[in-house]
């Protein structure tokens, strides 16, 4: 009888413990199913290269320029299962990767404000946030601010001198290697000054006085009558003299006066002809005749009246590219109009062929494969035949 009530006791005991945990397990799988399935990681770094693209604006991120990106650690790839495990594997490491954006662009990557306040963390827990410098540190807790209160943040200066470079981002559409164009751009900037500055020197070596050099010989045969005489010259050499001494003063003892042909302004630097000038000149006019440039502006200026909308339906339709501005792509219509569409590389059968209008040479830029992973082509070529161009 006294071992029954024990046992009754100890169940009367027990069983109020085991409701308990039971509610705090159906408490604790509520609570679960709430948290979101995917978690949302921040990053921020100055890029290590200038191959990746931006996901907002499609062109390239400058090496060593501030970049944010999100990722998703769990992220489950978008496409299909398939027994290949290195695909698999290839496509889940694709799909965990963080999404590079340029520093300005990073807001536009979701334009909802409800993605901002629910997801965008401090900035201090940006991946990456010991690495920036202080002035992008400040900017970055103005940005995050900023998006939290359903505003526009400001953008980011890129001013400050520790950071690894304060150029601007480049728009440049399937930019190489950033290094090399920033390589290229100064170069260029520094022969522009040293062409500059041979130019200032040959002016004012125009515009000083010289003295000539007298030969017996021609002294011998009456080169200067008048000044042999000692009477005043007349005539041009007369008012030649005379536009001197109006515009240097006084002639000093001894210096010679320089004499102007007719047809030669007198204390003016000899121009060089503009290249403009030269190709009127000597025809050079590149690969393109009179005619088929008179027909692509005739093109280009009824294009220009089509949206960009239509204007990307052309160049689709003819399987050509359809990134740039709006000028690009008038252009671009207006050439496959009266040229053909161009076809895509022979050699990596990827990427758009471009061409020179001063040489006449199609080249490929490379391409971008389903991965992200930049593929270079050297392909080069005046010998190209263009499809005909599709009505649209």
């Amino acid at each position: 009888m006294s071992r029954l009530k024990l046992t009754t006791g100890f169940i009367s005991v027990i069983r109020p413990i085991v409701s308990l945990f039971r509610c705090h397990q159906n408490s604790a799988v509520c609570t679960s199913s709430k948290m979101p399935a995917k978690e949302i990681v921040f990053h921020c770094e100055y890029a290590p290269s200038g191959r990746a693209r931006c996901r907002v604006c499609s062109s390239s991120i400058p090496k060593g320029q501030l970049r944010l990106a999100t990722s998703q650690p769990f992220a489950e790839p978008s496409l299909g299962d398939t027994e290949d495990v290195h695909v698999s594997k290839q496509r889940t490491i694709a799909a965990e990767a963080p999404r590079w954006c340029h520093a300005n662009c990073f807001r536009k990557f979701k334009t909802s404000n409800q993605w901002w306040r629910t997801h965008v963390d401090d900035a201090e827990l940006f991946v990456g946030w010991r690495e920036l410098s202080k002035t992008d540190q400040r900017e970055l807790r103005q940005f995050v601010e900023a998006v939290r209160n359903n505003k526009m943040p400001k953008p980011f200066s890129h001013s400050d001198p520790e950071a690894p470079t304060d150029d601007t981002f480049l728009g440049a559409e399937r930019a190489d290697e950033s290094a090399k164009y920033l390589a290229s751009q100064a170069f260029e900037k520094k022969k522009k000054t040293l062409r500059q500055s041979k130019r200032n020197e040959k002016e004012e070596t125009d515009n000083e006085e010289l003295p000539s050099k007298k030969k017996p010989r021609e002294e011998a045969q009456g080169e200067h009558p008048a000044k042999a005489s000692g009477k005043r010259p007349t005539g041009t050499h007369q008012g030649v003299e005379a536009t001197l001494k109006a515009a240097y003063g006084k002639k000093a003892k001894g210096q010679s006066t320089r004499v102007f042909s007719p047809g030669e302004a007198v204390g003016s630097p000899k121009k060089r002809p503009s290249q403009k000038a030269k190709t009127e000149v000597g025809g050079g006019e590149g690969p393109l005749s009179p005619e088929q440039r008179h027909a692509i502006a005739v093109a280009a200026e009824s294009a220009s009246k089509a949206t960009m909308s239509r204007l990307k339906e052309i160049l689709r339709h003819n399987n050509q590219r359809m990134s740039g501005t709006k000028e690009e792509l008038v252009q671009r219509v207006a050439e496959g109009e009266v040229m053909g569409a161009v076809p895509k590389c022979p050699e990596c059968n990827e990427g758009f062929l471009r061409f020179d209008h001063n040489s006449g040479v199609y080249s490929c830029p490379g391409f971008m494969d389903s991965e992200g992973d930049y593929h270079r082509c050297t392909f080069k070529s005046k010998d190209v035949v263009r499809l005909p161009w599709k009505k649209y």
